[in-house]
């Protein structure tokens, strides 16, 4: 879980290389937002495995 955009490189990150990598792309990073942004995705997603998932305020996207 990184708020740092490098993590979506999948030449510098390789998800093969990762369990699974979580980008934060809210801003500002308020908690209460991050908090029920992250809870969104843990009640809909179950597989985190070797995916990229970017996470914002409206939901999520999956690469990968």
């Amino acid at each position: 879980m990184t708020f740092d955009k490098h993590f979506i490189n999948k030449r510098l990150f390789s998800l093969k290389e990762h369990f699974g990598i979580i980008f934060i792309q809210i801003h500002p990073p308020l908690i209460d937002v991050v908090f029920h942004s992250l809870i969104k995705l843990f009640n809909v997603v179950d597989n985190f495995e070797e995916r990229l998932f970017i996470l914002s305020e409206q939901g999520f996207k999956i690469k990968g």
